[in-house]
């Protein structure tokens, strides 16, 4: 059942004729190898729907709520994308200006990278300039945020490799989990190990945090070993 209409099974057999169709769990799975596949997709709330390229990238989003009529518009957009790709690969630059700010509104590309790009492309038109805007302000609002969240990390890694380190329980735990989820990002081990070793001092009176830390020790075993 979906919002605005009823989805037979017939129906969703012919749709599903059109796509393959893939259904990722978000979840701690030791087999899974694809934990941080949500986050990567750009995720923002369960359930999370996309259309993705051969190479699994996203083509296009669904909106929401996820009517029947939205899972067709969305595949119609994403086949549009991806006969814009074909015109732009072929030298089309208005095509190509087509393909960057779909990959912006789907957040395939970064704000540096897009503005570079802009400038071997024909100017926007009036229907595509908001939406030009739009994408590139969100990209940019995203980078600052990652940016400081990078620097908050470092210097807090700095702060713990002095040994400076916060008294207070919750700041602490804010510190250490900073730490860890910029160096899992990094593939910094000794900065990681570090944080999630003082996590588990903390919480070791704890039974109920002996699965986060399970998965973090495991997270941390798939980086010493390169990600294999």
């Amino acid at each position: 059942m979906l919002e605005g209409g009823t989805l037979s099974s017939d129906e969703f057999a012919k749709f599903a004729e059109k796509v393959v169709l893939f259904l990722h769990v978000t979840t701690h799975v030791d087999a899974d190898p694809d934990q941080e596949l949500f986050e990567e997709k750009g995720g923002d709330g369960f359930p999370y729907m996309v259309y993705m390229d051969a190479g699994g990238n996203v083509v296009s989003k669904m909106d929401r709520p996820y009517t029947v009529e939205a899972f067709e518009g969305a595949l119609g957009k994403a086949a549009t994308y991806l006969e814009m790709v074909k015109k732009a690969e072929g030298g089309d630059k208005a095509a190509g200006l087509e393909v960057l700010i779909s990959q912006l509104e789907n957040g395939a590309l970064k704000a540096d990278e897009a503005k570079k790009k802009l400038a071997g492309l024909p100017k926007p038109s009036a229907e595509q300039e908001p939406r030009l805007n739009g994408a590139l302000a969100n990209a940019e609002v995203k980078q600052v945020m990652e940016d400081q969240e990078a620097a908050t990390a470092k210097k807090f890694i700095e702060m713990l490799k002095a040994k400076r380190t916060p008294s207070d329980k919750e700041v602490a735990q804010g510190f250490y989990m900073a730490i860890m989820n910029y160096a899992e990002k990094q593939k910094d081990t000794v900065s990681f190990e570090a944080a999630l070793g003082e996590l588990e001092k903390m919480f070791a009176d704890n039974p109920n945090a002996k699965g986060f830390f399970d998965a973090k020790r495991k997270a941390l075993d798939k980086m010493k070993e390169g990600g294999k």
